[in-house]
């Protein structure tokens, strides 16, 4: 299995994440604690973006071994990927309702609160400037194309 997420998301969260203060304990070398600090760093930002790019271009060579659960589908449709899974394992699920309960985002921050942030798509748009996207462009904007995350650079 390959979770895909837009990537625009997954660096939104991915700075969320480590100014966090639980995370700054484990990692006192991150000095940063805003999150406005932080995307005001635009050398870390370019380095997570090619970081994320990265890891998905390695992923895009091997991906017919794979079978790719997009993030956005999860959200939008939990009990359809469940079943796009089970149909992949060659099992059947009798209960869907129940796997959706144990993995809601109410459940999962009750037994890993640190994991979840909002569970929003899109919410890159609060913080992203013109600066970002030029950079995020720049980098993976083909990227994104290629994998269906846009159809243009007007974003």
């Amino acid at each position: 299995f390959y979770i895909l997420r837009d990537g625009r998301d997954v660096v939104n969260s991915w700075v969320h994440y480590v100014i966090s203060p639980h995370i700054r304990q484990r990692k006192p070398q991150y000095k940063i604690s805003r999150v406005e600090n932080l995307y005001q760093r635009y050398d870390l930002f370019e380095k997570t973006v090619k970081r994320w790019a990265s890891h998905v271009q390695a992923y895009l060579k091997l991906r017919n071994y794979y079978l790719e659960i997009r993030y956005e589908n999860l959200v939008k449709d939990k009990a359809l990927e469940i079943k796009r899974i089970a149909d992949y394992l060659g099992i059947s699920i009798p209960d869907t309702d129940a796997i959706i309960r144990k993995t809601s985002v109410q459940a999962t921050r009750l037994h890993a609160p640190l994991h979840i942030r909002r569970a929003r798509i899109g919410d890159w748009r609060a913080y992203f400037t013109p600066r970002h996207k030029q950079i995020f462009k720049k980098i993976a904007g083909s990227l994104l194309k290629e994998l269906g995350y846009t159809e243009d650079d007007n974003w």
